[in-house]
């Protein structure tokens, strides 16, 4: 009698040995792929200038990788795992991600980014870590990829796992930037992961088997870790090989935001220098808006405009991808920040414009006010300038705070040692032709820029100041007005004429020049109130150690034209109009902000109905539900079809829909079987459900003489119905729910009942 080895009370099963085993070797591969998968996640940084998408990424894939865990766990199929993994997203998104919000607003931003950032993070500019709900992208990804690739990993489809793995850093590079950290490593890693992985998971599941087999031998378990750890060194040695052998990327590379448009593009609004006469004149007195905190001498801008095309200086918006007005991002930073910097808080009153005032060196800005939320919405950008745009206009009530690094502006002295910085501006066409001889006329055979930004100032300080009411000096800044202004003895206009002819006259002579319309807060001798008679306009040169440098080219407003004609001192004649400009397209009209009667303080737009919010978390759980409600409806038509089947093919159609429902329930079936054969087999497994019975009715109704009859088909369909109900029964309530969303029998090849009609012909 062989003698058996007596197992002791604290020694595991053979069986949990082998499970144990098991779950080591199935460790491996899984670690490898979620390191995988956290390379993957190194392209996310440059996007965000930061850590935050990263850090998103990160989080998404731990959530996925527990998401896949508990789905292999309780063995739930695709849809059920993605309803899982959906469930984790909307319920984990709002708590872990820090950019959009809390409470039901998160909710919200996480349902609705879901479907916006795919193509907000294309459209709004780099980086992304200054707008609100961005690091939904990396989420998303994190989560749906790592889900996806861990799920497939643990069903035993290692290559497809590690394929699928590698779609994560794909996708962050196509919604990237420019710029790839660490492009060189980021490559040959991933290589070597992939190929590590996908050894350690076909060596895991050979061992897995031997290991089977010989539970009880510590040689054989000794002899497939040595095997492990030496094919783990070959196929690391061939990966980094393959890896570092790779090249680098070359050329020019294309990025996936440079096929979408910029989301608005505000380029066609009126020029705004053209208000400076009807502020000066009609609003003289007027409070536009108070300010506190503005340092001594310093002036406020509100518009740069950089291109002439003949009827009016413009706003270019620049040239590339990044050109044109972009949204306004939290925090984004317009300009570096001294060690101190200093807070202005301008408060609207009669200030009635969509351009936003700011400070010249302005290093951010904030909105406040009962409008916040509207204008922080509606908050745009210039990409070339630092000029500020809110589409809904700013009114009475509105607060914008700008923390600013004021610099004193340079002497002549230190603009010598300085040089000018050659900058690429907005186009110049359709100048008058003295444009260009006047300036050379000026500045002679001088050849140094900043003597010829010097002499070109005084000229035009030289000359008078008019804004209409004490001479016959029209609005306008046209090639016409231009032309009429140069051809005269002396120079006569206001702010708006002599800006444009500083900017036209440098331009000639390849100097950079813009005009900056703003408002100089102490010309009406009170600093805390900007009226319309502190408007003003200057031009703007850029220096190499000094930056933009305002250069003021507008007379003295009391050095009014020396000779008036008596005619026009005694009974001055209407001012002469000068053409219309042609208007915009009607669809890219800007709003009338320079109606004088118009009511400003029209009431906010209502918020946000409840009933928008019950369609939009009722949208995003119907999109959920779509899947589980189309296998429901495919299983419903496809047994609608078959009850209507006449003759044999109704009983056929009758086992059909209890063999397609064992094979839902996870029942095994038998390939070739006959229906007595899988009746037997599936017995054992749903004994109260009397298979063998309805099995011999659908036979005798098969092979029988004739074609059944109705009653009969009838009655064999109740005794399928009943049948099913008892093999659902037999089951808990999560496995009855599981068979009734799988898609098993959808997607199964097996077509029973065309095997069923071959073997019409034979006996059971």
């Amino acid at each position: 009698m062989t003698p058996f080895r007596r197992r002791t009370a604290g020694s595991p099963k053979p069986a949990a040995q082998t499970r144990s085993q098991r779950a080591r070797l199935t460790a491996i591969p899984y670690l490898l792929l979620i390191a995988l998968l956290a390379v993957g996640t190194v392209p996310i940084y440059s996007p965000f200038a930061g850590p935050r998408g990263v850090i998103a990424a990160a989080e998404g894939i731990a959530v996925g990788a527990l998401v896949a865990l508990a789905a292999a766990r309780l063995r739930l199929g695709p849809l059920l795992t993605l309803a899982l993994a959906a469930i984790a997203h909307v319920g984990l998104a709002p708590l872990l991600l820090r950019d959009v919000g809390s409470g039901m607003t998160a909710v919200r931003a996480v349902l609705a980014g879901t479907v916006t950032v795919w193509k907000d993070s294309l459209t709004l500019p780099l980086p992304l870590s200054g707008y609100a709900g961005m690091s939904i992208l990396p989420w998303l990804v994190g989560l749906a990829i790592t889900t996806l690739s861990a799920r497939l990993l643990l069903a035993g489809w290692a290559r497809t796992a590690g394929l699928a793995a590698l779609a994560l850093p794909t996708v962050l590079i196509a919604w990237g930037g420019r710029s790839a950290p660490a492009a060189r490593l980021i490559g040959p890693a991933l290589v070597v992961l992939l190929l590590l992985m996908w050894a350690a998971a076909a060596r895991g599941q050979r061992a897995s088997r031997l290991v089977t087999g010989t539970a009880e031998s510590q040689q054989a378990r000794r002899l497939v870790t040595l095997r492990h750890l030496v094919g783990a060194t070959v196929i690391l040695s061939i990966g980094a090989s393959i890896g570092l052998a790779l090249p680098a990327a070359q050329g020019e590379r294309h990025l996936l935001r440079e096929a979408f448009e910029p989301p608005l593009d505000l380029r066609e609004y009126a020029t705004p220098l053209g208000l400076t006469r009807s502020l000066e004149t009609d609003q003289a007195s007027a409070r536009l808006f108070g300010i506190e905190g503005l340092p001594d001498g310093n002036r406020i801008a509100i518009a740069t405009l950089d291109s002439y095309d003949g009827l009016a200086a413009r706003i270019s918006g620049g040239t590339g991808t990044d050109s044109g007005f972009r949204p306004l991002g939290t925090g984004v930073a317009l300009a570096p920040t001294a060690s101190e910097p200093t807070t202005v808080q301008l408060t609207m009153d009669g200030y009635a414009l969509p351009w936003v005032p700011t400070v010249p060196t302005t290093a951010s800005i904030e909105v406040g006010g009962e409008r916040a939320p509207l204008l922080r919405e509606t908050l745009y950008r210039d990409a070339a300038s630092p000029t500020l745009i809110t589409t809904a206009g700013l009114t009475s009530g509105d607060v914008v705070t700008v923390r600013t690094s004021p610099q004193a502006a340079p002497s002549a002295e230190e603009l010598t040692s300085d040089t000018v910085v050659p900058t690429q501006l907005g186009t110049v066409e359709n100048v008058p032709p003295g444009i260009a001889s006047m300036a050379s006329r000026i500045v002679g055979d001088q050849s140094d820029p900043v003597t010829q930004i010097v002499a070109l100032q005084n000229a035009l300080r030289a000359g008078a100041y008019s804004d209409g009411t004490n001479y016959a000096s029209p609005p306008g800044h046209g090639a016409a007005r231009l032309a009429s202004m140069i051809s005269h003895e002396q120079l006569i206009g206001d702010d708006e004429q002599y800006s444009v002819l500083m900017m036209l006259l440098c331009r000639s002579l390849n100097i950079p020049a813009r005009v900056v319309m703003g408002f100089r807060p102490s010309t009406d001798g009170d600093a805390s109130n900007v009226t319309g008679e502190d408007v003003y306009a200057w031009v703007e040169i850029p220096f190499k150690n000094h930056g933009w440098v305002p250069v003021d080219v507008t007379p003295d407003r009391d050095q009014v034209p020396q000779q008036q004609a008596a005619q026009d001192t005694i009974n001055p004649q209407p001012q002469a109009l000068q053409p219309p400009l042609p208007l915009p397209k009607p669809e890219e009209l800007p709003p009338s902000y320079d109606d004088p009667d118009q009511d400003h303080n029209q009431p906010e737009p209502a918020p946000q109905s409840a009933s928008r919010l019950v369609l939009l978390i009722g949208g995003s759980i119907l999109a959920l539900l779509a899947p589980f409600l189309l296998i429901l409806g495919l299983k419903a038509l496809r047994r609608r079809r078959r009850r209507r089947r006449p003759g044999a093919d109704g009983a056929l159609g009758a086992w059909d829909e209890l063999i397609d429902l064992a094979r839902d329930l996870r029942a095994p079936i038998t390939s070739g079987a006959t229906r007595q054969e899988t009746a037997q087999s599936l017995d054992d497994r749903f004994p109260s459900a009397d298979l063998i019975p309805v099995a011999n009715d659908v036979d005798e109704a098969v092979f029988g003489a004739g074609e059944p009859a109705s009653d009969t088909l009838n009655s064999l369909w109740s005794s399928a119905d009943t049948a099913a109900s008892q093999m659902r029964s037999s089951l808990s309530l999560p496995r009855r729910l599981r068979g009734r969303l799988s898609p098993r029998s959808l997607a199964s090849r097996r077509h029973t009942t065309a095997s069923n009609r071959a073997r019409r012909n034979r006996t059971s």
